[in-house]
């Protein structure tokens, strides 16, 4: 198995790394001039699937249809990069760790990826819209896939983070490592959007793990394909990135969900209530219809819905549901759109919402003049007075300070001097009195 390693400037120089005996060794340089190297994706959106439940959800997506998405893998453990079916495949951190996986240590994981940056960025190439697929818990997952999207959004794409929280049998310290995670997340994704393992228990007690773990990525390929195909344009009603942006640019935890019904409203109450995707039931116990997402509508300030049906629905039907949608959620500002598809047997809904967005990066504060100190230095101490030396009367120094010297020039008032200009003037005049007093 071979790998690309970039050595050089993005697009223009890289190097094979052939594994053989455990151990990579570098088997060759390639000079590119200015192309896009093969193996690195190209597209308006990009999935990255990090770590080895990112790359399981990347790989199930690539192999059901990306239906034109660009769907890459990355990891920091060899044999589970070698595991996923997406065409391209990233090793994070070769370097350093050499192939064998960051563990439960998010901090290599995310040096890790700021040692793979260029390739990374590579990666996204132009892409407007980068989907980051991780579990959280483990170190690459949480660890690399901050990282990553802040690498997207420094170069100006759309960075939507959809992750899985670990189930609670398997212990605080990976809970913890997950929460830390998610913080990051936060911070460096546009939008974060999160699956909670315990609800695969829901499809029920005899469900295989196989099964109940092809269900989630259905679920999330499912969601990213829909709002793909709602960014793809020509609806009677058009949504673009641009509208996606406004909704989830910056805005922290976010809610998505699709619905199907025999009507508009329908279908809402379905993304609403039943959640994000028509989970069968596959199991003794389970609980047909619902949603392997968080039951929980957070409290939303921009909602995107967007209807696709064969046949349209009836306006009032969609002012209905779009009604629901700002009483469930309490969003006062709703983007919607509308497409048909003769493919689409009843209404379909994706249902999109973010909360309140985080300001803007303030720019780096220019630095201070060093003629104006933002802070003055802590005074020298004071040397002793001078025997026979009168200490200045505090009273009415105000009032001679301006006045003129003995020698007729103006005296500057040592009050609208920095504390330590008016400390260096104290000692000079000591020192010159001390001075006159030895030649005396």
């Amino acid at each position: 198995m071979r790998y690309l390693l970039y050595t050089g400037p993005p697009h223009t120089q890289f190097e094979w790394a052939e594994r053989g005996g455990g151990e990579a060794k570098m088997v060759g340089t390639i000079e590119v001039p200015g192309a896009l190297q093969d193996g690195a994706p190209n597209g308006a959106a990009l999935v990255l699937g990090v770590g080895g439940c990112g790359g399981n959800i990347a790989s199930a997506i690539a192999t059901a249809g990306s239906g034109g998405l660009s769907v890459a893998t990355l990891n920091t453990d060899r044999q589970a990069l070698d595991r996923t079916s997406a065409e391209h495949r990233l090793l994070l951190g070769a370097r350093a760790l050499r192939g064998r996986g960051a563990g439960a240590n998010l901090e290599l994981g995310a040096r890790a990826a700021e040692e793979s940056r260029d390739e990374i960025a590579s990666t996204i190439g132009d892409a407007e819209v980068v989907f980051v697929l991780a579990g959280l818990g483990g170190g690459t997952g949480s660890g690399a896939a901050p990282a990553i999207c802040r690498i997207a959004t420094d170069q100006g794409a759309l960075a939507i983070a959809i992750v899985t929280r670990p189930f609670d049998f398997e212990g605080p310290l990976r809970r913890e490592t997950a929460d830390e995670g998610e913080a990051r997340l936060e911070r460096e994704a546009d939008a974060l959007i999160a699956f909670d393992n315990d609800r695969l228990l829901r499809l029920g007690a005899h469900t295989g793990s196989a099964t109940a773990f092809a269900a989630i990525n259905d679920e999330i390929g499912e969601l990213i394909r829909g709002t793909c195909a709602m960014l793809a344009g020509g609806g009677l009603v058009n949504l673009d990135i641009a509208d996606l942006r406004r909704v989830t640019e910056r805005s922290g935890s976010a809610m998505i969900r699709t619905g199907h019904g025999e009507t508009a409203m329908a279908a809402m109450l379905h993304a609403l209530h039943a959640g994000a995707a028509n989970t069968p039931a596959v199991g003794p116990g389970a609980q047909p219809g619902t949603s392997l997402l968080d039951d929980r509508l957070p409290g939303l300030q921009r909602v995107l819905v967007h209807f696709t049906a064969a046949e349209l629905p009836a306006l009032v039907d969609m002012q209905q549901a779009i009604e629901e949608v700002t009483k469930a959620t309490g969003a006062s500002n709703v983007f919607w759109g509308l497409s048909a598809d003769e493919d689409v047997s009843d209404v379909a809904v994706l249902l999109l919402g973010a909360g309140e967005q985080r300001p803007s990066p303030e720019p780096a504060e220019e630095p201070a003049d060093e003629l104006d100190p933002p802070g003055e230095p802590p005074a020298p101490e004071e040397p002793p007075p001078v025997e026979g030396e009168q200490e200045p009367a505090a009273e009415n120094q105000d009032e001679n300070e301006d006045e003129e010297s003995g020698l007729g020039v103006p005296r500057v008032s040592t009050r609208r001097l920095p504390s330590y200009l008016r400390n260096r003037e104290r000692n000079g005049e000591a020192r010159s009195s001390s001075g006159a007093e030895q030649e005396a």
